[in-house]
């Protein structure tokens, strides 16, 4: 939930009826905490955010240590406000993401409803797709990703 007014301000002009809806509950996310993020995963680690929303996931990865977090959006306003949190963000399309961009890794690969399983259209354009973002991966990283397929 966002109650600074310069955030509510900022995510006003966010693309997504969902993500500028400054009453957003945190509760989702509270929940994939619980039942699979442990605390341990965090303290000095360097994580990514693939649609960081209103960076509920980054702020909470902080609160447990993380050294740092990185956004990826295409979303002005998301990318805006996550700068405004002092947040890392890069301003890409997902579908645009590259390993090689990013040589030193992550600990962690996190995207909650910001990807879609049928972006690739061809099973190769998948695979390779696939292959980038598990390439953000340090050796025995982690990753928790939920695509969004819906209408």
């Amino acid at each position: 939930m966002l109650t600074d007014p310069v955030e509510i301000e900022i995510i006003s002009a966010a693309r997504q009826k969902n993500v500028r809806d400054p009453a957003r509950s945190r509760e989702h996310f509270e929940r994939i905490f619980a039942d699979f993020l442990p605390d341990e995963l965090f303290p000095g680690a360097d994580l990514i955010d693939l649609g960081p929303g209103q960076f509920d996931f980054g702020e909470m990865a902080r609160e447990r240590g993380a050294r740092r977090v990185v956004g990826v959006d295409f979303d002005p306003a998301v990318v805006a406000l996550g700068q405004h949190k002092s947040f890392t963000v890069i301003e890409e399309r997902l579908q645009a993401l590259r390993a090689d961009d990013f040589p030193d890794g992550f600990d962690g690969v996190f995207c909650k409803f910001s990807l879609n399983a049928f972006w690739g259209r061809t099973t190769s354009r998948l695979a390779d797709w696939i292959a980038q973002v598990t390439g953000l991966l340090r050796p025995g990283g982690w990753s928790w990703i939920a695509p969004f397929n819906g209408i």
